[in-house]
């Protein structure tokens, strides 16, 4: 993923008010764990440990956690999560 996809990404979901948060996300096909299931602590934050509960989150944890500060908060997560719902309509 290139960074400047997630600052664009994060960007637009900042802006929006109907950014994805909790529940299950399909994406791709696929049901994945959404922030708010994800976020065991409720601190409003995932740590590392957290994240690699889903496989995706697991693999692009570097690209997710745009700010560099070890934990992806919800606007961070919801970039990916557009990225990934872009990704999977344009394979359409």
């Amino acid at each position: 993923m290139k960074r400047y996809l997630m600052a664009g990404a994060i960007a637009f979901v900042c802006a929006s008010a109907t950014a994805f948060a909790g529940g299950m996300k399909e994406a791709g096909g696929m049901m994945h764990k959404g922030f708010e299931q994800l976020d065991m602590d409720k601190s409003g934050t995932l740590n590392r440990e957290e994240g690699m509960a889903r496989e995706d989150v697991k693999e692009y944890w570097r690209d997710i956690d745009f700010n560099m500060d070890g934990v992806v908060d919800q606007s961070e997560f919801s970039a990916f999560e557009l990225e990934i719902k872009e990704e999977a309509d344009e394979a359409k």
